[in-house]
């Protein structure tokens, strides 16, 4: 961490936005004395992006209740690139407060909690959530150790499945897809992979990566706002269903969580093929279009990714990211192979 970082990192909370804060999260858990509750800091958790204050609530109107303060920080390169990535966290956090209001109401009557947001600051890239207890999905393949652990996972994955659905209805109709950004995504990604692959393999993919994003973007409501980071560190196990958490509501393509996920459940995770075509097949359930693998949708987000895994598997000297690369290679051989 620079010094630079480390002044641009808050020492405590702002109290004007707890105060926000802890007046919708009286109206979100129905406490009756609002000036009965105040907050502790209980941990600090510094992220190389990210500043999280964990804090308790004290007072007997909000007993038991915990918030996340959280601070993003712009990542150290190039200003363009800085700024874009500033610029898309204020526009999520400007969206958040509409958008969960809406989730919250689709959610109802569902087996998913998520972490309401309290107060959000735009300026200062901030937001405050309600807390969602639960333990995090995490590497899918210690959950092979048992029958009755793997069937609560295939359950859980499920339910994202179902969550993922419900994330993308919140989104108002006839968001614009901005395609000058589609465009740059691809040159980035070939420009990358012509030290990895040979040129005609490049050329291919980025004539596929062209065409899929066509035909994706020419649908009717493709694009939608998703969760962002749908992954297993941000689905929660609860007794009583799951708890989403950490979401960025970016415009996405339609189905983007859902592909996200499974490829991470498939690439990410330590669990054999076998295993996983299990989860995916729980999750594109739950979304209710198991024929979604099939479609340009999900492989317009799988292949930028196969294509990143490759590039890590060359690069890396670690025998799974070698391993990881191989699949990789053979499915993007497989997809070119269709033409």
């Amino acid at each position: 961490m620079t010094q630079a970082e480390a002044r641009s990192r808050p020492e405590a909370p702002d109290p004007a936005l707890l105060d926000r804060a802890t007046e919708k999260a009286g109206v979100i858990l129905g406490w009756g004395e609002r000036e009965a509750v105040s907050w502790r800091v209980v941990d600090t958790i510094e992220r190389p992006r990210s500043t999280i204050f964990r804090l308790a609530s004290v007072g007997a109107a909000g007993e038991g209740a915990e918030i996340y303060y959280k601070v993003s920080h712009s990542p150290i390169d190039s200003s363009p690139r800085r700024e874009r990535w500033e610029s898309t966290h204020a526009e999520g956090l400007s969206r958040t407060p509409a958008l969960d209001e809406r989730l919250a109401g689709l959610t109802a009557e569902e087996d998913i909690t998520f972490s309401r947001a309290l107060a959000v600051d735009p300026g200062t890239l901030t937001l405050v959530t309600l807390g969602v207890a639960g333990a995090p999905v995490g590497k899918v393949s210690r959950h092979f150790v048992t029958r009755a652990r793997r069937d609560r996972l295939v359950a859980a994955l499920r339910l994202a499945g179902r969550a993922a659905r419900l994330i993308e209805d919140c989104a108002p109709p006839g968001i614009e897809p901005d395609r000058e950004v589609f465009s740059k995504a691809i040159e980035r990604r070939t420009e990358r992979a012509r030290a990895v692959l040979p040129a005609s393999t490049v050329e291919a993919l980025r004539r596929r990566m062209v065409a899929l994003d066509d035909e994706v973007l020419a649908q009717p409501g493709a694009m939608v706002y998703a969760h962002g980071d749908f992954s297993s560190s941000n689905i929660l196990l609860r007794p009583d269903g799951i708890g989403l958490i950490d979401f960025t509501w970016s415009p996405r393509l339609r189905g983007f969580d859902v592909a996200h996920l499974a490829f991470r459940v498939a690439f990410e995770t330590g669990a054999s093929a076998t295993r996983t075509d299990t989860l995916v097949a729980a999750l594109l359930a739950g979304y209710g279009d198991p024929g979604l693998a099939d479609r340009p949708n999900w492989w317009a987000v799988r292949l930028p990714r196969l294509l990143k895994l490759v590039e890590l598997g060359t690069r890396s000297g670690q025998v799974r990211h070698r391993r990881g690369a191989e699949r990789a290679v053979s499915e993007i051989e497989g997809l070119l192979g269709r033409d």
